[in-house]
């Protein structure tokens, strides 16, 4: 009682009121510290100049000094107040470690590899459970998932989420988000795949900080068979009722010691809608390259018809989730607009015309300049004169020119033609002839979209026996353009040679533009398939112009494959080569709606994306704004916007049509749909790199980060030993207590009491 009645008079002395100077620990200290040969030259000073302050004053000896001490002990006190004096109160804590917990979530942890049959995430899930539930009692365990970022952790997670894999910044990342408590270790459960690399930059961080890693290695690191869909590629667009060829590029890894027998790896096409398989095609042997297989249904019920590709197989698989892909095919339901414009009644003419009134997927106006004016113009919409403006012309969703001499047109017929195509995506088809087409179009508007470099050296093929048969090369075999035939059975000869009648006239095209494809070329009749017996390099050839595409066909002649075969063959390589370049423009936009158009499907992260927003009707402004969602699993979640801008000089078409242009671009993995009212386009965001290439265990690799980083690689069935093997990094924080000293009444009154006693003693000695 009588110690604690000191301690509180004591600190109410020295104006403590959070600590007291009698507790253990506790010491009198100064703000600014000074060596203590400099108190000494304070003090020496203060009391030098105190007594030369009274050195010459009268009175006695001993009264000068003392007065003179009780003055230098005020400058030693003044001093100590400025130096901030307190008293600090020692108080430490134990700051215990955290042991971090890293599962990996990415793609390649699907593989199914581990014992038991269970995927690698499966099995990372179990381990990680057990650390979660307590390495030590006293220790806490903080959990991650991690892919290309760092996530929180989700106690009873399925799926894997498909992307590649950042471990080296993920490991930054996971370390920081624990701010500045003492790192335990960071136990890493994965299979080490990744596309990046570690970086030195991430490993140095990590090693100025003494972060130990403990790699737990997930999965085999030998190579085991497994069955891969790289790329499927189909038409985007097909109209109502046709065949949509497919080409399924497949690669075949691991153990192939044993030839896989037919039938065991199966190409299957399924129709997403109701399940049904529309195409199926079993392989033998062990196939890496493309398969060619065609959906000859038809693609029914109009909109948006999307397929699904599967490879299956009996043998035991690494990884299944890389065994299909999906695309994406528009199917149009609405008639192809078409003008037929000819300079006289040829044969093809003839023939050519006919089809296109017979066929119900086109609507059809047709203009023949030699007819006399009382003649009535064929067509479902027939036309007394062309088309004179840029409006007018832009009804139509393909042109198809004869042979015509370009004087005949009338003033901007072919300027707004050229900028149809390269604005709008028209579809142009030109016939070559034996008068005008394309030699007397050298140096026209329409130079610029002829597929060979020189349209005036066009000349009439003069080779071999002069009479030539049609090949499919194989750009014209993957675009299913020529896929001619009757039922199942298509009339491709050796090579791609169609067994038809021979032409008598074609066209030499000579050197073709860089952008130019061919998709036919002329072989003279009588090779009977001999290597070297080409008549030209090209016959049909396409090539992009803006956002059209650009046909042109170096024969008038395909007439003669009706010679005893009927119109089957005539029309199916009419219709294939029309409804490859007018499928990009067909049924884009009616009398007030809009369309949303995505230049690609699939990207890699971080790339952009052309977006483009066509809008036919009034009230359309300068800016319009697309809704991005982001198509989750679990539903789907905003994602943002994009701006697009209106393109002023792209043309207006009939009733305020508009075209707006905008960039989506591609930050985070996943599929997004892009919205405009009821307007929809979708792309897929993908990893830059693809571990799935490789999905074998880096055990090597994660050894290494484990030396590197002072920690140790342990097996997966030991992560219940880590208990014993993580050392303590808990530390000691000094927790001190501190409350200054310059305003309490004990200091203050013995700066007082000196200060009156050298006031008394000056005047007891009459001093003034």
């Amino acid at each position: 009682m009588v110690e604690f009645m000191y301690s509180g008079w004591l600190d109410w002395m020295l104006g403590l009121r959070d600590v007291s100077v009698l507790r253990e620990g506790s010491r009198v200290m100064v703000g600014w510290e000074m060596p203590g040969w400099m108190w000494g030259v304070v003090l020496c000073v203060g009391f030098l100049v105190s007594g030369l302050s009274y050195q010459r004053l009268h009175g006695k000896r001993w009264v000068r000094i003392g007065l003179s001490l009780m003055r230098g002990s005020v400058i030693g006190l003044l001093v100590w107040l400025l130096l901030e004096p307190m008293v600090v109160e020692r108080e430490e804590r134990v700051e215990e470690d955290v042991v971090v917990v890293m599962l990996d979530r990415s793609g390649s942890m699907g593989t199914r590899d581990m014992e038991g049959g269970e995927s690698r995430f499966e099995a990372g899930m179990m381990g990680a459970e057990i650390l979660l539930d307590g390495i030590d009692d006293e220790r806490e365990v903080s959990g991650v998932m991690f892919d290309v970022a760092v996530h929180g952790y989700e106690r009873g997670e399925e799926k894997v989420s498909g992307e590649g894999t950042d471990l080296g910044g993920s490991l930054v990342e996971a370390v920081k988000r624990q701010g500045d408590r003492p790192i335990g270790g960071v136990v890493v459960l994965s299979d080490g795949r990744e596309v990046g690399g570690m970086g030195r930059g991430n490993l140095r961080w990590l090693k100025e900080r003494g972060v130990a890693i403990y790699p737990v290695v997930l999965g085999r690191g030998d190579e085991m068979f497994d069955v891969m869909i790289e790329r499927v590629d189909a038409p985007k667009r097909v109209f109502e009722g046709d065949h949509i060829p497919m080409s399924v590029r497949l690669k075949v890894r691991g153990d192939q010691e044993n030839a896989l027998g037919v039938g065991d790896i199966v190409i299957k096409v399924v129709d997403e809608k109701d399940g049904r398989v529309v195409a199926e095609k079993a392989m033998g042997g062990v196939m890496n390259g493309v398969v060619e297989l065609v959906v000859k249904e038809g693609a029914g019920g109009g909109g948006l018809y999307r397929v699904v590709a599967e490879v299956q197989g009996d043998q035991v698989e690494r990884e299944i989730g890389n065994n299909e892909r999906t695309v994406r095919v528009e199917v149009v339901d609405e008639p192809m607009r078409v003008l037929y414009v000819e300079g006289y009644p040829r044969w093809e003419h003839r023939y050519l015309k006919n089809m296109l009134v017979r066929e119900k997927s086109i609507r059809s106006s047709m203009y023949l300049f030699s007819a006399d004016r009382d003649f009535a113009q064929e067509g479902d919409d027939p036309i007394k004169r062309l088309p004179r403006v840029r409006e007018e012309m832009g009804v139509y969703d393909l042109v198809v020119l004869g042979d015509v001499s370009p004087g005949q047109y009338e003033t901007g017929f072919l300027e707004g033609l050229k900028d149809l195509v390269a604005d709008e995506g028209m579809g142009l088809v030109m016939i070559g002839g034996e008068r005008f087409m394309p030699r007397v179009y050298a140096g026209t508007v329409l130079n610029d979209l002829m597929p060979m470099k020189s349209a005036s050296g066009v000349q009439r093929m003069v080779r071999g026996s002069g009479r030539y048969q049609f090949e499919v090369t194989g750009e014209g075999v993957e675009m299913g353009i020529f896929k001619v035939g009757e039922g199942e059975q298509d009339v491709l000869g050796g090579g791609g040679r169609l067994q038809m009648p021979a032409f008598s006239y074609a066209q030499d095209l000579g050197d073709l533009k860089v952008s130019a494809e061919v998709l036919g070329r002329f072989v003279d009749a009588e090779s009977n398939g001999r290597q070297g017996e080409l008549a030209g390099e090209s016959g049909v050839v396409w090539m992009r112009y803006g956002a059209g595409r650009v046909l042109y066909v170096g024969t008038d002649e395909f007439w003669r494959w009706r010679y005893g075969k009927g119109e089957r063959y005539f029309e199916q390589a009419w219709l294939g080569m029309l409804r490859f370049v007018g499928r990009g423009r067909v049924g884009k936009i009616g009398e007030g709606d809009a369309r949303v158009v995505v230049s690609q499907d699939q990207v890699e992260i971080g790339d952009g994306v052309l977006i483009e927003l066509e809008i036919r009707g009034g009230g359309v402004g300068s800016h319009e704004v697309l809704e991005v969602v982001q198509i989750n699993d679990d539903g789907k979640r905003d994602a943002g916007k994009v701006r697009m801008q209106r393109v002023m000089d792209g043309g207006r078409g009939l009733g305020g049509w508009a075209r707006y242009v905008g960039e989506f671009m591609g930050e985070g993995v996943g599929r997004f749909e892009l919205r405009y009212g009821e307007s929809t386009g979708r792309v897929e965001v993908l990893s830059g790199e693809d571990e799935m290439l490789d999905v074998r265990a880096d055990i090597a690799g994660m050894r290494q980060l484990a030396e590197q980083t002072g920690g140790e690689l342990i097996a997966f069935e030991d992560v219940g030993d880590l208990r014993g093997l993580i050392p303590s990094r808990a530390r000691v924080v000094p927790m001190d207590r501190k409350e200054g000293l310059g305003r309490s009444p004990g200091v203050f009154g013995l700066l007082l009491l000196l200060l009156g006693i050298e006031w008394v003693g000056r005047k007891l000695v009459r001093l003034a």
